[in-house]
């Protein structure tokens, strides 16, 4: 069990000294955010896709952030919730170290696992609580670095949110520079 410690205290650890970087600007704090929420979500939820690319990595932070909106006593929220057996399959997959767990008690095996997934939903219910969600402005900032097809809207959705930064008197201008950076943002990406 100490073992167990140790490893899901370095899980900690890792995001912690994440977060305390120096001149960590807002589009990286938003991706390690989005990371640790993908990380951390990979251990409780069926997810449809594991993230392989950076595309497939937003995709997953999608699903996972829209399941943290439902009810945790919804339907779709439990569906989704991995089982016993698959959180020892996916535990083992991303641990190696705990390979040898076939020497162990059924007594010991079945505390071990069931101390890991409760460890990992005590997580994802504090970020749920305490982290910023895929409307807050810090998320939303993402959307500058262009990652996705979607990313237009998003800052569209971003300068209505601010009108003290866009006033009404300047939407049309507004729209005109984001379809401009629409046509050209495959550019903007390359440079």
């Amino acid at each position: 069990m100490l073992k167990l410690l140790l490893c899901l205290s370095n899980k900690l650890h890792f995001y912690i000294s994440e977060f305390e970087q120096d001149n960590l600007d807002v589009a990286q704090l938003a991706k390690t955010l989005k990371r640790c929420l993908v990380t951390v979500g990979s251990y409780v939820f069926k997810t449809s896709k594991q993230s392989k690319s950076s595309i497939e990595y937003f995709d997953q932070y999608d699903e996972i952030d829209k399941l943290l909106a439902l009810p945790a006593q919804s339907e779709g929220y439990q569906e989704k919730l991995m089982t016993p057996i698959e959180f020892k399959a996916s535990f083992l997959i991303k641990n190696t170290e705990f390979h040898d767990n076939i020497k162990w008690s059924p007594e010991l095996r079945q505390q071990f696992f069931s101390t890991a997934s409760a460890f990992f939903k005590v997580a994802i219910k504090q970020i749920k609580e305490r982290l910023p969600t895929r409307d807050s402005p810090l998320i939303l900032a993402d959307a500058f670095l262009l990652n996705t097809k979607e990313d237009i809207e998003t800052i569209r959705r971003l300068g209505f949110q601010f009108r003290n930064v866009i006033p009404p008197n300047e939407i049309t201008k507004f729209d005109s520079e984001l379809e401009a950076l629409s046509f050209h943002s495959s550019d903007i990406k390359e440079k």
